[in-house]
């Protein structure tokens, strides 16, 4: 009986590690300086995670929740992508950095991560 409690906690913890590994987030916003004078369209934010993981998405800019479109790119890792000027809207004109959330729903939880770009004139 004691083996297979020991062995039922170890299998227990090597499920947990292995899940928080497997589905941790990383986030990387592009581009990592945002011009607010450029012209540019967008802001996109590229992930880690399997697109066919994930049941529903948001994207928010401090703290803000704004519009996106998602897709899968090459390698099938879901990609956010938000309008240039919706981001304008939220963080000002005065705004040195900006940070970008991104928080995903999966069949195994919520996962968000964090991305911080810097923001010239």
């Amino acid at each position: 009986m004691k083996k297979l409690l020991v062995l039922t906690c170890c299998m227990c913890l090597m499920f947990g590690f292995l899940v928080g590994n497997v589905f941790s987030l990383d986030i990387t916003a592009s581009p990592k300086t945002l011009v607010l004078s450029s012209q540019g369209h967008c802001v996109t934010i590229h992930t880690d995670i399997d697109g066919d993981l994930v049941l529903d998405a948001a994207v928010a800019v401090d703290g803000t929740e704004i519009a996106a479109s998602f897709f899968e790119d090459d390698c099938g890792n879901l990609v956010a992508r938000s309008s240039r000027d919706d981001v304008k809207q939220i963080i000002g004109l005065s705004a040195t950095q900006a940070v970008f959330t991104l928080t995903v729903d999966t069949e195994l939880g919520t996962f968000s991560a964090s991305d911080t770009v810097r923001v010239k004139k």
